[in-house]
């Protein structure tokens, strides 16, 4: 098993039923300007955002699951929007790497946990968590 993470530092989620809009609008696999206007942006809290990258052995075959985590601002609504939904994502990491993860048939699954703010420690923070498996 083969697995890496690195740090995220802009993160665009859309939804799946606007992948012909977006996937005729690629420039070297990734969204163009035009392509883009189909991504929700959220602010992300500072340096709280990673992708991790595994590979498996499956029935299926051989997979690569991404597993991508972010934190966002408390006052953030991006959970509300594609709450019981699958999201397509675009990714920029800090090494300059870009990405676009899932498509109308195979989307990405979006999970949220916020926390409570209850003390001075907590984080008062929404942490999203999006997760999708592929083949290689």
């Amino acid at each position: 098993m083969l697995e890496r993470t690195s740090l995220v530092t802009l993160i665009g989620i859309a939804d799946p039923a606007n992948w012909t809009a977006i996937s005729n609008n690629l420039e070297n696999g990734y969204p163009s300007n035009l392509a883009m206007q189909h991504f929700v942006v959220p602010d992300l809290l500072p340096e709280s955002g990673e992708l991790t990258e595994s590979s498996s052995e499956s029935e299926q075959g051989r997979l690569i699951t991404y597993t991508i985590r972010v934190r966002l601002p408390r006052e953030s609504t991006l959970f509300k929007t594609f709450q019981k939904k699958n999201a397509i994502v675009c990714l920029e990491l800090l090494n300059g790497e870009r990405y676009l993860i899932g498509n109308r048939d195979h989307p990405m699954k979006m999970e949220y946990t916020r926390g409570s703010g209850m003390t001075i420690s907590d984080t008062n923070d929404t942490e999203i968590t999006l997760t999708g498996s592929y083949p290689l």
